[in-house]
């Protein structure tokens, strides 16, 4: 048994390096300002996505994002809880009726992070899908 002890102890010296090296770039850290854009994409139109500018601020667990022309997107503010690769807005504005309220951030979206790059991404059961397409502003 005393003959294993030094390539145990090697394997655990190297598996605790490989540990300590990892890069984990899923890791958000989204505080600051974001822009790009949004596309929104229906289901049931043949004539494409529509495609509007958008900013997303994030500070301290809280959000805020600007309205678009036409509320597309309709904006929101609130807080934000990320767990695993989704991040669940919610919304504490009070809104009209009349516009589609998946337009407002709020609600679960996944996310991706690429650099500096945020992508935001909900589906939603009738196969509509909303994106936030953002960069981080320095």
């Amino acid at each position: 048994m005393r003959r294993n002890a030094p390539s145990l102890l090697c394997l655990l010296l190297l598996f605790s390096f490989l540990l300590g090296s990892c890069k984990n770039d899923d890791i958000l850290n989204v505080e600051g300002t974001y822009s790009g854009r949004f596309i929104y994409t229906l289901a049931i139109s043949s004539s494409g996505p529509t495609i509007s500018p958008a900013s997303i601020h994030f500070e301290n667990g809280t959000f805020r994002s600007g309205a678009g022309k036409n509320r597309i997107p309709a904006g929101g503010s609130g807080t934000f809880k990320v767990s695993g690769k989704q991040i669940e807005f919610a919304d504490t504005n009070a809104w009209t009726a009349d516009f589609d309220w998946r337009l407002i951030l709020n609600g679960t979206y996944t996310y991706k992070i690429q650099s500096d790059s945020l992508f935001l991404t909900r589906h939603t059961n009738d196969g509509n899908k909303y994106e936030y397409r953002l960069k981080r502003i320095p």
